[in-house]
């Protein structure tokens, strides 16, 4: 178990209009039934000043929004939530709460925040906070909770590109190195400290027999899987994310078709490896995002932070189990 450790900062100063950088839309995926994560590591801010009392007698606690002006000219849910994103992208944000970067091999050291994701929430009196996670979500389950809080709160975390391609098994021992080289020579070099989730799986023999007939090099045995946060990647969405790996992926093929010999047969199984290259891109899905409710069914309190597949499943995410109890339940009564 993940044990919870809390922070609490209040800090008077917000983003200048200079430093505060908006959000790409598809950087986050949030949920706003929940607005709280148990046994999650997270560090909290105060948004608003404290509760005090005004001239007129009043309780005021919703005073000196930290996302007013640079965000919005008010307090508003959404307002807050961005600028939360804000500061869960930025390395600086986060180790102003003592969360150290993570470093890559990119240019000049470059660190990517070590946050995961956060929750949002406004209680009863108006007052603001956010809470940001800094445990890694990709394999983690997520027990969720809405602790009642005012409409507008919610929990978010990152979105996730993957990307999977073969490789022989020595480069597998470094899988970190080599997907940080790949990110490289796609153009994303920056981002190098953003990869996460680097696994290493056998190729089938299927697959392998593929390589075989295209010419390709059949030292090819391993699979190399990895994921990087969207926030970290010089693109806006998430077309243009998944279409500029596979035209890199299409370039790479290519390259090795003009330089192969064995005819149209084996043109078109390379090709064919390319293809097997392409789908294999994709926005990780996250039960945070999977309505139960369209099947009838509740979801889990306890569901995947991130699915196994690119599209979540109902067994990952709804309580199927649960809903089969209750109909054996009711026929039972009704015999």
């Amino acid at each position: 178990m993940i044990h919870r450790s809390i922070a609490t900062f209040l800090l008077l100063a917000g983003a200048s209009a200079s430093s505060y950088i908006a959000p790409a839309a598809t950087d986050y995926l949030c949920d706003t039934s929940v607005n709280f994560i148990h046994d999650a590591e997270y560090r909290q801010i105060s948004l608003t000043d404290g509760c005090f009392t005004s001239a007129d007698g009043s309780l005021v606690c919703d005073a000196n929004p930290r996302y007013v002006p640079s965000v919005s000219s008010a307090n508003a849910a959404d307002a807050a939530v961005e600028y939360c994103k804000w500061m869960c992208s930025a390395a600086s944000q986060m180790s102003l709460l003592g969360l150290s970067g993570v470093s890559g091999d990119s240019p000049g050291g470059r660190q990517c925040s070590p946050c995961t994701g956060f929750f949002f929430q406004r209680h009863g009196n108006g007052h603001e906070i956010c809470g940001f996670f800094s445990s890694d979500l990709n394999e983690a389950t997520v027990n969720t909770a809405a602790h009642g809080h005012e409409d507008g709160s919610r929990v978010c975390i990152k979105e996730k590109l993957q990307l999977s391609l073969p490789t022989d098994s020595s480069a597998a021992d470094d899988g970190e190195g080599l997907a940080q080289d790949l990110l490289e020579q796609m153009g994303w070099e920056d981002s190098a400290c953003g990869v996460n989730h680097v696994q290493s799986t056998d190729n089938d023999e299927a697959y392998q027999q593929l390589l075989e007939e295209a010419g390709l090099p059949t030292t090819l045995e391993k699979t190399l899987t990895f994921r990087i946060n969207l926030d970290e990647i010089p693109l806006t969405s998430t077309d243009s994310m998944v279409e500029h790996v596979a035209a890199f992926f299409e370039s790479h093929m290519s390259a090795l078709i003009e330089t192969n010999e064995g005819g149209e047969r084996r043109r078109r199984r390379m090709e064919e490896v390319g293809l097997a290259f392409e789908e294999n891109v994709g926005v990780v899905d996250s039960c945070l995002e999977y309505n139960c409710g369209d099947h009838g069914l509740p979801k889990k309190s306890d569901s995947p932070a991130f699915c196994e597949g690119y599209e979540c499943s109902q067994s990952e995410c709804c309580e199927i189990a649960e809903l089969a109890a209750e109909l054996a339940a009711a026929e039972g009564g009704g015999t």
